[in-house]
C-alpha cells in the first residue's frame, strides 16, 4: 500500500478539518467518505475507542484468538458516522534491521513473543462456578471467563500461564524471556520471533518509496482472523500532523453483539482463487502433495519471470526475489 501526501508536517488546529482533509485525501480515498470527519476528531485526541466495542478471547480448541464485537448498545452499522477506530503499531521496522531491533529495543521480545503466541496460548483462570450461584443466575459464563478486555490485554497477559488444549500438537520451541539474561536463549527468542513475524506484519510505501516500511499491528489488530468475506475492512494510515502511523478499521457488514470480526488477509486486487491461494501461503500452506502446487507453478513461475524482467528493464540496478507479497 502507498501513502501519498505525507511530506512536512502541517498544525491543523482546531478547525482545520478542510486542510486535514486536502492533505490525506489519497489516503482517505480507501475510507467511506461519512467516516472522515469521524476518523479526524479520533487522530486529533488519538482516541483508541475499540475496546469499548470490541473484545478478544482466546479460543483454546483451536489454538488461536478471536475478536469479536462486546458492544451491547445495538448494531455496529457500517454507515455510522463513528464506525471507524485506531489501530495501533506494535512495531515499525525494516526486516534487515528487525534482528537488531529485537536485541535492542527494551521489552520489544517480550512484546512480541507474547503477541504471537510463541509459548502458546495464555491459560484463563476459570475458576469453577458455585452451584448455589448457578441457582441463582449470578454465576459467571464460559465466554465472559475468557474475555480479555483490549485495553487491559497486556496487563493480564504477563500474569496469565500459556497453556495448550488437549487435542492440540503444537511444535514450539519455548521462547520464555523469563532468562533472557543468557545470550543464547535470547538469540533463540529473536529466532522464533523472525521466523514468525512474516505472518503478521504489512508494508506500506511513503510516497512511491522503493523501501518499504513494515509492521505489525498491536495485539487486537494483529488478532483478527483472516476470512474471504471480512466483516470489517483495515488498512495503514499516516496522520501527518504527529507523524504518526495507525491502522484503521471499519464494519463492511452490520455486526451485532457476539459477532466474530474478520478481515481479508490480503491487499485489493488480488482476485482468483489461485493467486488468492498463493499470497494467503503463509497462513494457510498446502500439503505437498495437494494437486493445487502443480496449477500454481503452472500459472504463478511464469508471472513471477515476468514481473522480474519488467523490473530488471526499468531499473537495472534492482535485484527481484520470488517472495510472497502481504
Amino acid at each position: 500500500i502507498i501513502l501519498s501526501g505525507m511530506d512536512g508536517e502541517k498544525d491543523l488546529g482546531h478547525d482545520g478539518y478542510l486542510e486535514f482533509e486536502e492533505l490525506h485525501l489519497p489516503q482517505l480515498q480507501r475510507i467511506p467518505k461519512h467516516l472522515w470527519k469521524s476518523l479526524y476528531g479520533k487522530l486529533q485526541s488519538e482516541v483508541y475507542d475499540a475496546g469499548e466495542y470490541f473484545m478478544m478471547s482466546p479460543e483454546l480448541e483451536k489454538g488461536r484468538w478471536s475478536v469479536v464485537v462486546s458492544h451491547s448498545g445495538g448494531k455496529l452499522s457500517p454507515s455510522d458516522t463513528n464506525s471507524v477506530f485506531l489501530v495501533d503499531h506494535a512495531w515499525t521496522f525494516h526486516p534487515h534491521l528487525a534482528r537488531q531491533d529485537l536485541l535492542h529495543i527494551p521489552g520489544l521480545v517480550d512484546r512480541m513473543t507474547s503477541l504471537m503466541d510463541l509459548n502458546g496460548l495464555p491459560c484463563p483462570s476459570a475458576e469453577e462456578p458455585n452451584s448455589e450461584e448457578e441457582e441463582e443466575g449470578t454465576s459467571t459464563s464460559s465466554t465472559e471467563q475468557l474475555e480479555i478486555k483490549i485495553n487491559n490485554n497486556k496487563e493480564k497477559e504477563s500474569e496469565e500461564e500459556p497453556c495448550n488444549s488437549s487435542g492440540i500438537e503444537e511444535d514450539k520451541p519455548d521462547l520464555s524471556t523469563t532468562e533472557l539474561q543468557d545470550g543464547e536463549v535470547i538469540s533463540h527468542a529473536v529466532d522464533g520471533i523472525v521466523n514468525a513475524m512474516w505472518k503478521y506484519c504489512h508494508p506500506y510505501s511513503i510516497n512511491n518509496s522503493p523501501v518499504p516500511v513494515w509492521y505489525i499491528m498491536d495485539e487486537f489488530g494483529s488478532r483478527i482472523q483472516h476470512s474471504d468475506t471480512p466483516s470489517v475492512a483495515m488498512t495503514p494510515f499516516f496522520y501527518v500532523t504527529k507523524q504518526l502511523a495507525f491502522s484503521l478499521l471499519w464494519p463492511v457488514v452490520e455486526l451485532e453483539f457476539g459477532d466474530e470480526v474478520s478481515r481479508d488477509y490480503l491487499p485489493v486486487g488480488i482476485s482468483g482463487s489461485l493467486l488468492r491461494a498463493c499470497h494467503l501461503l503463509p497462513w494457510y500452506p498446502l500439503a505437498l502433495d495437494d494437486p493445487r502446487w502443480q496449477e500454481i507453478s503452472q500459472f504463478v513461475v511464469p508471472e513471477m519471470k515476468e514481473r522480474c524482467n519488467e523490473s530488471i528493464s526499468r531499473h537495472h540496478t534492482t535485484v527481484c526475489v520470488s517472495s510472497p507479497s502481504f
